[in-house]
């Protein structure tokens, strides 16, 4: 593979993944990503080559639970050796042990992935895009949204990598689960319509129909339709919650259904659709409930009915909009 990466070596790459590089490797690598647009496709690649034989049960490799019992063997092994030679020659050795996993993983993942099916990668920008999987199964990608899959699925799952936001209406296949990768998450279905959003370091899943199957570390959760979950760095347990309305279409649909929705989670999708920046300054407005469709009003049409339905003022203040 680096014969079409001149810029960065695969066995940084390796360390950026399983989260043992340096600060300044990091930024080295992110920089090569948002320098080419090559540089990021190459990286979400390699990334769904590795993450997708993780996924596949027949081929499962744990490589942070396998360098980790190597860590732990070495320490052992070591006794009472110096802390500075132990963790040079232990770091090395993990590096070297990943690089090991990796390779076997690429060998034997290579030919499944990229033999008469080569891997499509798509990014949007300013727009949306609606793009048809080889299965037959659809995804709208909301903007500044990136996704990528096998020209052709094989195996075990349908494997699809996302970062940003999309919705998906999966073709049901009972033998060939449809299996989504994002951040630090995968959500597993056979048939259904769902929503995944990720920014912030915060990834949402939402169910339209059918049922879902989220996981986090070795949590899982179920999620019926009208049902979501909330996954963010750090947490611990997944929470189901019922979906109040229906925004998170409001990219491709043009419409914004309330049913009880709380201000606070109608004023999140209004920032994002008109790119403003709405603050509730009263704690007590947050909550408020709110029922009712807007059919592709414009911001200041919506800000109306909302201003009237709850009696709160709003004002106009540079690039700020303030309710009270």
């Amino acid at each position: 593979m680096n014969k079409t990466n001149t810029h960065i070596k695969d066995d940084l790459l390796v360390k950026y993944l399983l989260k043992e590089a340096s600060p300044a490797e990091q930024l080295q690598v992110e920089k090569w990503m948002e320098a080419d647009k090559s540089n990021l496709s190459y990286f979400n690649a390699f990334k769904l080559i590795i993450e997708t034989s993780q996924l596949n049960p027949d081929n499962a490799v744990n490589e942070s639970e396998a360098l980790s019992r190597l860590h732990q063997r070495m320490q052992k092994e070591s006794g009472n050796s110096k802390g500075k030679n132990l963790f040079s020659v232990s770091s090395f050795i993990r590096i070297a042990a990943a690089i090991l996993i990796v390779g076997t993983i690429i060998w034997f993942t290579y030919p499944l992935l990229y033999n008469n099916a080569k891997l499509v990668a798509v990014q949007t920008n300013g727009g949306v895009l609606q793009q048809t999987l080889p299965d037959g199964s659809t995804v709208r990608l909301n903007k500044n949204s990136f996704i990528s899959y096998p020209g052709k699925f094989a195996g075990n799952i349908r494997s699809v990598q996302l970062k940003g936001e999309a919705f998906f209406e999966v073709k049901s296949d009972k033998e060939q689960p449809f299996v989504i990768k994002v951040n630090d998450i995968s959500v597993k279905v056979v048939g259904t319509s769902f929503n995944i959003k990720s920014r912030n370091n915060q990834t949402v899943v939402i169910v339209k129909s059918g049922i879902v199957e989220v996981t986090k570390d070795n949590e899982h959760i179920k999620l019926h339709a009208g049902e979501k979950v909330q996954v963010h760095p750090g947490m611990t347990g997944l929470l189901k919650e019922t979906s109040k309305g229906r925004l998170y279409d409001y990219y491709f649909s043009n419409e914004l259904v309330c049913d009880g929705t709380p201000l606070s989670e109608l004023m999140e999708i209004l920032n994002e659709k008109f790119e403003v920046n709405i603050i509730i300054t009263r704690p007590s407005l947050k909550e408020l409930p709110l029922t009712t469709v807007f059919h592709d009003e414009s911001l200041d049409q919506i800000l109306k009915v909302i201003a009237a339905t709850f009696n709160i003022n709003v004002e106009y203040q540079g690039k700020q909009i303030l309710l009270k």
